[in-house]
């Protein structure tokens, strides 16, 4: 059975890995942020404190979305997203540590595995990326264009855009989120080469517990130990592979293989 020390070590380092993203995340968007507004302030005139029509303003307010991609660029946004993204290599000895009651030659992953894991980063990457940026440059484009000629202030202007850019900083859970899929993704392909091997597994359910732990989690965090099979018929009421997902979004639970009893089924 896996420690309660090994448990605490792996949540401890994820989430020790999510907060140093997350700070770093907010850092850049602070800079962001204010390069964006402080063109606002800048560049756009007006009148009584609301920004007026003009072929200037208009000429401006197209710069915006410059401002802030070029300033996206600059920043260190990017790399901070793909920096995260290859710490989850590190995982990989993490699952090792964890699992010294295993054969090791039973656990070793192919080039094939290491493919699959390698996708699931690119898509990582991805999804932070997009995420992060995409929406917050639709918002922007709306706002733009309505803030032409009508009622808006231009300090209101700017703050409005100061909290769309800082939408970026909500990536922080969902790069949590993939943190832990991209662990539970490796502990299901070395557990998969360990039962082609002829070893059949039982898993049990670890990770932290808390007041809002939901009821699947919860439920499963009782020691009780499943088969594959039976993991599989799992229903977490969001997604189809409780495997891979746990009790869905924003769950950092994973599961624990270890030898099957004698006498249990497969």
């Amino acid at each position: 059975m896996i420690s309660q020390e090994k448990v605490d070590a792996h949540v401890n380092r994820v989430e020790r890995l999510t907060l140093s993203f997350e700070t770093q995340v907010s850092r850049e968007v602070d800079r962001v942020a204010a390069d964006v507004s402080e063109y606002v302030l800048k560049t756009l005139s007006v009148h009584r404190g609301v920004v007026v029509w003009s072929p200037e303003n208009a000429q401006g307010v197209l710069a915006i979305e410059d401002v802030f991609q070029e300033s996206l660029d600059v920043s260190d946004y990017y790399p901070t997203v793909l920096a995260f993204v290859e710490s989850f290599a590190d995982q990989v000895s993490d699952f090792d540590s964890m699992h010294e009651g295993t054969p090791p030659s039973s656990c070793v992953l192919t080039s094939g595995d290491r493919g699959v894991l390698s996708s699931q980063a690119s898509v990582a990457v991805a999804i932070l990326e997009g995420h992060s940026t995409q929406g917050v440059l639709n918002e922007l484009r709306q706002l733009l264009a309505r803030s032409l000629g009508s009622v808006l202030r231009l300090s209101e202007l700017a703050q409005e855009i100061n909290a769309i850019v800082r939408k970026m900083s909500h990536v922080g859970p969902i790069g949590k989120d993939q943190a832990n899929l991209w662990h539970r993704l490796l502990c299901s392909l070395a557990y998969r080469r360990v039962e082609e091997q002829g070893t059949k597994l039982a898993y049990t359910y670890a990770g932290p517990r808390t007041n809002s732990t939901r009821g699947f989690c919860s439920r499963l965090l009782s020691g009780n130990s499943l088969t594959l099979g039976e993991v599989a018929a799992l229903d977490n009421g969001q997604t189809q592979d409780a495997f891979l997902n746990g009790g869905g979004f924003g769950c950092s639970h994973f599961w624990f293989g270890e030898a099957l009893e004698v006498g249990r089924a497969s």
